[in-house]
């Protein structure tokens, strides 16, 4: 099911070699296979058209406020964004934990980029409660926790006079701003969801060369997703 939801046809007859040899197609972006018209209506279109787009998703009522108004600043200010808030979005969690059970079923190395950025998604979610994703058309800019791209939404007043000075465009200005809050966290974590029937025993951090510590985890959302 997952390799339908997430290739459909493209994937028939649906083998576990098919599953293999479709994600060694070279140039998959995983932002595109998330961002379907199915699930966000004319996201293609903003896409070609280069527009910003901005996912984002929180457990908590206040940050969903916070990015939503310095959000709105900035569309009143003339830049061309296109958000979606996709923290109810069940379309989006499906497909989401589809292209991870997809990737890992074919023993995906989870160092690779492209996993490690879907891993980082859903991590950010599960472990700080909100992600954010800024893309400029299909070209990821920040997909990081809210906790750090709210800071630099909140502090948009400040740094928004150095867009379009030196050539420095809305997306460039937004990274530097982010660099100059981000904390290297102490401990590098990411989730995979149980369902996926395969767990690697034996991982690398991606961030320092030591081994990662393999732990099980319960948890309640209290009925969040």
């Amino acid at each position: 099911m997952s390799m339908i939801r997430v290739w459909g046809w493209d994937a028939f007859p649906f083998t576990g070699a098919v599953a293999t040899d479709i994600w060694k197609r070279p140039g998959i972006s995983w932002f595109e296979l998330l961002a379907t018209d199915f699930i966000f209506p004319k996201i293609q279109e903003a896409i070609k058209a280069e527009k910003y787009i901005f996912l984002y998703g929180a457990e908590e009522p206040k940050v969903i406020h916070e990015i939503e108004e310095s959000l709105k600043k900035m569309i009143d200010d003339g830049f061309s964004i296109v958000a979606f808030n996709v923290t109810k979005s069940q379309l989006f969690w499906t497909r989401l934990e589809s292209c991870m059970l997809s990737k890992l079923q074919t023993r995906a190395d989870l160092h690779e980029p492209l996993m490690q950025d879907i891993l980082r998604l859903y991590t950010n979610f599960k472990k700080d409660g909100g992600f954010a994703v800024l893309t400029k058309g299909s070209r990821v800019v920040i997909n990081e926790s809210h906790v750090h791209v709210t800071k630099v939404l909140v502090q948009y007043e400040t740094w928004k006079k150095h867009v379009n000075v030196n050539g420095k465009t809305f997306d460039m200005v937004f990274r530097e701003q982010f660099d100059r809050v981000y904390i290297l966290p102490r401990c590098h974590h990411f989730y995979i969801p149980n369902m996926v029937g395969y767990i690697p025993e034996d991982v690398k951090c991606p961030v320092c060369p030591r081994m990662m510590n393999n732990i099980v985890k319960f948890e309640c959302c209290h009925g969040a997703h």
